[in-house]
């Protein structure tokens, strides 16, 4: 996101989206990517990165690019089965 190839360029630039919102969502998405490392911050860093992905999915859905948010939904829906599965480091204190 902070240096960004040309096509990632010009799909967010589509989308009205500028340099420090493209670095904002960048960020964004370290942060929720440290956050599920975790254990005691994995739900914050789930809901923050499933969020990120259901804004992108909505510029996708937005801008009509059904094959955008076709690849973006298994994405989406990982972090909620990821949600539902709660991490496993927890299963370990447990025992």
């Amino acid at each position: 996101m902070m240096e960004p190839k040309h096509e990632v360029l010009e799909m967010f630039v589509k989308w009205g989206l500028d340099k420090a919102e493209m670095n904002a969502l960048g960020i964004l998405t370290l942060v929720s990517g440290l956050l599920i490392m975790i254990p005691k911050t994995f739900f914050a860093g789930n809901l923050l990165m499933a969020s990120v992905i259901l804004i992108i999915i909505c510029f996708q859905l937005q801008q009509r690019d059904l094959k955008g948010f076709a690849i973006e939904l298994p994405f989406f829906l990982l972090n909620l089965v990821l949600l539902y599965l709660q991490h496993p480091i927890n299963d370990l204190r447990n025992k």
